[in-house]
């Protein structure tokens, strides 16, 4: 079953957006939005000393997130130089304050945003839930932006998941999406791609 869920997600430069996800995950995907007796995740913010709260919601079933998320995007230089310590530093910030579900994608940057998560993971990956996509070919944040196109391809997904996980420096993500649909691939043929996958223990669910 198939379900679409609209999470808020925090972007340092541009406040709070909305976008839309789609997750699968058999047999079934129930989203849960913030709700009486919803969990939180509490911490005190570590520049005013206030506690805070962030919901955690669970976006399919064994994937618990905070409501909140991080789009890494930021930390790769899609919107201009970026000082890789004022990064990492940034995304340390928002797992403190309990925004812990983290989203990146390979083609931000050319890889810069997954390895910036990368090191966050380093000391962290217990905390955070991690988000990476790919289909999109042609760096965001580079000269190749011009030349961006969709790759929804069985084998270019099968090669993109070793390339980020190397770069994350984990072995698993917890949520791998296909960042566009492409329409010269029949979407079955990408969607048996991931999920062989999840088989390989490589990825823990699917996004559209």
């Amino acid at each position: 079953v198939v379900k679409p869920s609209r999470s808020p997600w925090f972007h340092p430069r541009h406040g709070r957006a909305v976008i839309t996800a789609i997750s699968i995950r058999a047999p079934a995907l129930g989203v849960r939005q913030d709700r009486p007796g919803a969990r939180r995740s509490r911490c005190s913010s570590p520049i005013r000393g206030e506690s805070i709260s962030v919901p955690i919601v669970e976006l399919a079933p064994g994937l618990n997130v905070s409501a909140q998320g991080y789009c890494a995007m930021s930390v790769s230089p899609a919107y201009g130089p970026i000082d890789p310590d004022e990064a990492l530093a940034t995304l340390h910030h928002a797992v403190d304050l309990g925004v812990t579900f983290v989203d990146t994608a390979n083609v931000y940057g050319n890889g810069t945003s997954e390895a910036v998560v990368g090191k966050l993971l380093e000391s962290r990956r217990d905390e955070v839930q991690v988000a990476t996509k790919f289909g999109l070919v042609g760096a965001i944040g580079s000269a190749a932006t011009g030349n961006r196109r969709i790759d929804g391809r069985p084998e270019y997904a099968k090669q993109a998941i070793d390339e980020s996980l190397a770069r994350l420096g984990v072995d698993s993500v917890d949520l791998y999406y296909l960042h566009r649909v492409d329409p010269e691939v029949p979407i079955e043929e990408t969607v048996g791609a991931l999920a062989e996958l999840v088989r390989a223990g490589k990825i823990r669910h699917i996004g559209l």
